[in-house]
């Protein structure tokens, strides 16, 4: 049903437009003055709005229509007239009047001329939604062009970021080899056996200390030794027992390499892992006598496995270990030295289980 406006401040004639507009196909809200004529703008929806006005048009009228076109942008309003001047019809096409009727005739052509302005604001409405919906759909082809080429500028910046994190992380494996010739490789099987006992090990464990990744775990046993970088290449290649001096310069190595990769963005986090890595599971160990549950998990991992390699790996001053003689020690040494549970993961993986 079309809703209906009616401003016709001559109330004696308002059952023509009762006759022309019949209430089962129009709702008619018909109003004779002003302020209600606002009012009922302001707080109504009307489809249409007809103005009645006489010889005298005043600044009424046009702010009416104002009002009406503020609430209803493209709601058509219809003058009806009994007399119009030139100057009238201007004002009425810069105020946006779809149509002039004069009163009378509107028996004859109010009913066509409300259909004919309603169907070519219809119109006009779809073609708007048109141009919005595909005004909007080229805003979101836009936006999606704009976040492609910023998430592969991402992923290009990520990809750059591991190759230069991957670089450096080769660059200090391999000034420490240079700085200790006798421990080369060394790094890298403590990873490979790393991820190896920590695949092994009870999961749940794992997890509940907060090992959920293993590349943390294979970064950390990379770098354990970086620390070694601070200390003289005479003590570090030394054949001889070392002395007390030397074995406390030594046993700094934990730390002073925790302070190295503390300073380096993505590596600050497994700063505590080699500074651990030489904790004891009974809390004998150094630099800080950490005891069971206090030591992080990747450095109760990393304790075991450099242990084990540094047994089963020649040194210049002892030949190596057996297979079978070094897992017995490790076994041995479960809930002193090392973690019960990563110690049953090694077991696994030698195949003592």
């Amino acid at each position: 049903m079309i809703k209906i406006l009616l401003y016709d401040p001559n109330r004696s004639e308002w059952s023509l437009f009762d006759e022309i507009l019949p209430s089962s196909s129009y709702d008619l809200n018909k109003i004779g003055t002003f302020c209600e004529a606002h009012t009922a703008i302001l707080t109504g929806h009307y489809d249409v709005l007809l103005m009645r006005v006489g010889s005298e048009y005043t600044r009424q009228i046009w702010n009416l229509i104002t009002d009406y076109q503020s609430v209803t942008p493209l709601g058509p309003v219809v003058l009806i007239y009994d007399e119009i001047t030139i100057e009238t019809l201007n004002h009425a096409l810069y105020y946006g009047v779809k149509d002039c009727l004069k009163f009378g005739e509107i028996a004859t052509t109010l009913g066509f001329s409300i259909g004919l302005t309603l169907d070519r604001c219809r119109d006009l409405q779809a073609r708007i939604a048109g141009l919005e919906k595909q005004r909007f759909e080229e805003q979101i082809d836009r936006l999606q062009k704009a976040l492609s080429h910023e998430l592969n500028n991402i992923f290009t910046l990520q990809d750059e970021i591991s190759h230069s994190g991957q670089q450096l992380l080769s660059v200090l494996v391999n000034a420490l080899e240079i700085a200790d010739p006798y421990v080369r490789g060394h790094s890298q099987r403590v990873a490979a056996l790393s991820k190896k006992i920590a695949g092994r090990m009870n999961q749940s464990y794992l997890m509940s200390h907060g090992l959920f990744d293993l590349s943390g775990l294979e970064t950390a046993a990379l770098l354990h030794d970086i620390g070694k970088l601070g200390i003289p290449d005479n003590i570090l290649n030394k054949r001889k027992k070392l002395s007390e001096a030397e074995w406390k310069l030594i046993k700094r190595h934990p730390a002073m390499g925790a302070d190295i990769v503390a300073n380096i963005g993505h590596l600050c986090s497994i700063a505590p892992d080699i500074k651990s890595h030489h904790e004891w599971w009974d809390g004998t160990g150094y630099p800080q006598g950490l005891k069971a549950e206090e030591i992080p998990i990747k450095a109760r991992i990393l304790s075991l496995t450099d242990a084990f390699d540094a047994m089963v790996s020649p040194r210049i001053y002892r030949a190596a270990r057996a297979l079978p003689e070094a897992v017995a020690e490790i076994k041995k040494s479960a809930g002193t030295q090392f973690d019960p549970q990563v110690v049953e993961g090694l077991l696994w993986l030698a195949g003592d289980k």
